[in-house]
């Protein structure tokens, strides 16, 4: 029989009753495992940096072990993740590609897969010392894939919160207490990005380029409120810094705080860039993701790390 065109706009040759992909299998596997997303898994080294002791093998080593762990764990939500969001995903003129939207991977593979990353993940965890962590982070994203993600502004806390265990499960990792101002400025600058994500997908849907998603709570009027709070939660991670900077915990950490300041000013200026996009109709992806291959954010973090480089003294 010839091939044929299925959902995902690849053609699938049929021969009997099966069905061979043009594309390797090794390679669908890794595109299920979504290895970009790791990225988010490095706030695990945050602690190191944020108490000045990067300077220490034993802590990086450590905090490796979490991030592998993470990764592992991570990929294994995303595989369930896609298995409920298939319908969505294969309306999506992006997201049908994805292996399980496409049917280059099945469901029973999905789950089998999603399984073989998963246990070997909480084993490293034990190692690391951060399983309660990633326990935490794995029921919680599944509660989120399976139910939050579908209500307005719970969605928002639900994302914010599975990036501060990242950061929690680095100071587990390493035996560094995460300050609770870390905390705080990493959710302001966390729901910023939540938030222009959403905002996003609301204005393909305003351009007619995207469908309107069914398992999630926003509709086109809630866009601009959205992108009112992302901003306000961007100005609030300066406010959050600032505050911080006149504590005593503060000017016993950096020797030329001011510095910290410019560069949490660096951060604010690259938020109102991802919010730019957004009002552009240009951010088509995860801000985190997206901010892998725009020269423009990598050039502000690598400024960033400088100056908190130069802050440290």
């Amino acid at each position: 029989m010839p091939c044929v065109k299925g959902d995902g706009s690849r053609p699938w040759c049929v021969t009997g009753r099966r069905m061979a992909d043009p594309q390797p299998f090794a390679r669908t596997l890794l595109q299920a495992l979504r290895p970009h997303h790791w990225v988010k898994n490095l706030l695990v080294f945050v602690p190191i940096l944020a108490a000045h002791r990067w300077t220490e093998p034993a802590l990086w080593a450590a905090a490796a072990l979490a991030f592998a762990a993470f990764c592992l764990c991570s990929s294994a939500v995303y595989l369930t993740n896609d298995l409920m969001d298939v319908q969505d995903d294969r309306a999506h003129p992006v997201k049908r590609h994805r292996p399980l939207a496409s049917r280059r991977l099945s469901p029973g593979q999905a789950v089998g897969l999603a399984a073989v990353l998963a246990l070997p993940g909480l084993g490293l965890a034990l190692v690391a010392g951060v399983a309660t962590v990633l326990a935490v982070y794995a029921l919680g994203s599944l509660a989120y894939s399976a139910r939050l993600k579908t209500l307005p502004g719970i969605d928002i806390a639900g994302l914010v919160g599975l990036y501060s265990l990242r950061l929690l499960a680095g100071g587990e990792a390493t035996g560094i207490a995460v300050s609770g101002w870390l905390l705080g400025y990493g959710a302001c600058v966390f729901t910023s990005l939540a938030l222009a994500k959403r905002a996003a997908e609301l204005g393909g849907v305003a351009a007619g380029t995207l469908p309107l998603p069914q398992r999630r709570g926003y509709r086109l009027p809630h866009r601009r409120r959205l992108v009112a709070l992302g901003l306000l939660a961007a100005l609030a991670s300066a406010a959050v810094l600032l505050v911080y900077l006149t504590d005593a915990s503060a000017r016993g950490l950096y020797a030329q705080p001011g510095w910290l300041m410019l560069a949490g000013g660096v951060v604010l200026v690259w938020l109102g860039h991802v919010w730019w996009l957004v009002g552009q109709g240009r951010l088509h992806s995860d801000p985190i993701v997206f901010a892998l291959k725009d020269p423009a954010s990598l050039t502000a973090g690598c400024v960033v790390l400088v100056l908190f480089a130069v802050a440290a003294g």
